[in-house]
């Protein structure tokens, strides 16, 4: 039997296992240790490569040309771990128990997976142009509440020594898509820089292509897919865990999944959340806080724009934008880190403008906007 086949079969074992153990570590917004050590290769997510398990059975069959028993041991062993991970969730970073394949309809585990949720919004929202929650003016919430979002920091916290130092905020942005309120942030003499997280890469070229002025550019690129990703990002990327940074003048903007980013750099004295909070489903709003809490330094203010809908019980529940009144922001900001939330205005949404239809047929009777101010300890 000739050497090559069998060393080919064993290096592309080697290759697999490697990249199974890597997969996930290497983006430079590192995990936030919500995997499992105990999981197999689903659970570092070697699921959500383009064409992972065709390239591998590939090699490893041309390998069992030189040694038949190396090939049925290289299927023997990864058989139940691999082939019933690949139909359920491509990257979970909680669970990946062995299970049945998937119904059609994605499940809610996998929508809320890294894969599912940017998967959801890059396809059924940006590109295809259905972004109704994108204004084309500054938010009126900031423009009128900035004076009290924006102001010195008090003496004695980290908020106010980052704010001497760099001479203004650093105004984080989450879920930023291609908001004009960043723009608006930029031109603020209390604001020194702004930084916007988004996930879909898409929002974030519409952004630097409809704001010339400000010169963003990709500075820099982790392509993810583990190992492999990064040596051969061409055929290994994974969009799921791939993060970018495009920066220019005074803005930076982060494309990353919020949830499994790490934050802990932006050091951010100023948060502005419209369209962050009330856009993500309800069992990840206890993460998005902790999440939060790692962005900000203590003393840092954050304004939100909650949504109060009143009307039917299957309307008040539908979402996004979900139901997030000043209570449920107070029951997530309510551990010793955050002062007492402070209600500062109830209004009709979009400026008091008329009701949208969709909400009409939901049996909903008004939806308010609900502005909150709230500052880390």
């Amino acid at each position: 039997v000739s050497p090559v086949p069998v060393a080919f079969a064993m290096a592309a074992r080697v290759m697999f296992v490697m990249n199974t153990l890597l997969r996930g570590t290497n983006a430079s917004f590192t995990s936030t240790g919500k995997t499992s050590s105990a999981c197999g290769v689903n659970a570092l997510g070697l699921g959500s490569l383009a064409f992972p398990r065709a390239f591998w059975t590939s090699l490893v069959f041309m390998g069992s040309v030189g040694s038949a028993t190396l090939a049925v041991a290289s299927s023997s062993s990864s058989s139940s771990s691999y082939d019933s991970s690949f139909a359920t969730t491509p990257s979970s970073p909680i669970r990946c128990e062995a299970s049945a394949p998937a119904a059609v309809a994605p499940s809610a585990e996998h929508q809320n997976s890294a894969a599912g949720r940017l998967r959801k919004w890059r396809e059924k929202n940006w590109e295809q142009n259905n972004t109704a929650w994108h204004k084309q003016a500054v938010n009126g919430a900031l423009g009128k509440y900035a004076h009290q979002l924006l102001v010195a920091p008090r003496d004695g916290t980290k908020a106010k020594e980052i704010y001497d130092a760099q001479g203004g905020h650093v105004v984080l942005f989450p879920l930023s898509g291609k908001t004009l309120d960043i723009v608006y942030a930029a031109t603020r003499k209390e604001v020194a820089s702004v930084v916007g997280v988004e996930g879909v890469r898409l929002a974030v070229k519409e952004f630097a292509r409809e704001h010339p002025s400000l010169d963003l550019r990709e500075t820099k690129t982790t392509p993810g897919g583990g190992l492999l990703g990064r040596f051969l990002p061409a055929i290994f990327k994974d969009e799921a865990t791939a993060t970018e940074t495009w920066e220019g003048g005074r803005v930076t903007i982060l494309r990353a999944d919020w949830f499994d980013a790490t934050l802990s750099d932006a050091k951010a004295t100023a948060v502005f959340d419209r369209g962050a909070l009330v856009a993500i489903h309800p069992s990840l709003r206890e993460s998005y806080v902790s999440q939060l809490e790692t962005a900000v330094v203590p003393g840092a203010r954050v304004l939100i724009v909650g949504i109060e809908r009143q009307g039917s019980a299957s309307g008040v529940a539908m979402g996004p934008p979900f139901h997030t009144t000043v209570d449920d922001i107070a029951a997530l900001f309510s551990s010793e880190r955050w002062s007492a939330p402070i209600l500062l205005e109830t209004k009709g949404m979009d400026d008091g403008g008329p009701l949208p239809e969709r909400f009409a047929k939901a049996g909903l009777t008004a939806v308010n906007e609900q502005i909150v101010l709230v500052e880390r300890k």
